[in-house]
């Protein structure tokens, strides 16, 4: 049987792959191959209610994030959610950041673009205390 750590465990490893998929879809060509076999793995196995969640929660987000560097770098930066029971974002920390002052802000701005999109998904039972999300933006592939 499953402890509540080792569910959040699971839950941002999971969260964590999707975000992945999800930068690098969005910056580098090259990496769709990688991303369509992460993707294909989560989506092979059955997701419980919370993953479905976060993975709902996580491509909302995405929607509202945007972000673009010059360089060739990889960043992250880790932001902790607060969600009451409607779904309404209640509150947010940056609790890592990537030490881009920039990357760190387009990260909080897409949390505070979903708040007031009015946008509210209803976490499943038992409510989260918090949801660690870590918004990723891997180095390009240079070919």
């Amino acid at each position: 049987m499953r402890t509540h750590n080792d569910n959040r465990l699971l839950f941002i490893t999971a969260l964590t792959l999707l975000l992945i998929c999800s930068c690098a879809r969005n910056s580098t060509p090259h990496s769709a191959p990688m991303q369509k076999d992460i993707t294909s793995i989560v989506a092979t196995r059955k997701m419980s209610p919370m993953e479905n969640y976060m993975h709902s929660f996580m491509e909302t987000v995405r929607q509202y994030w945007a972000f673009s560097s010059p360089k060739d770098e990889h960043m992250s930066c880790t932001i902790d959610v607060n969600v009451s029971p409607d779904g309404e974002i209640v509150a947010y920390k940056l609790i890592k950041s990537s030490g881009n002052k920039y990357f760190d802000n387009s990260a909080q701005n897409a949390i505070v673009r979903t708040q007031r999109s009015g946008v509210r998904l209803p976490p499943p039972e038992p409510l989260p205390k918090g949801l660690t999300i870590i918004f990723n933006l891997p180095e390009r592939i240079m070919r």
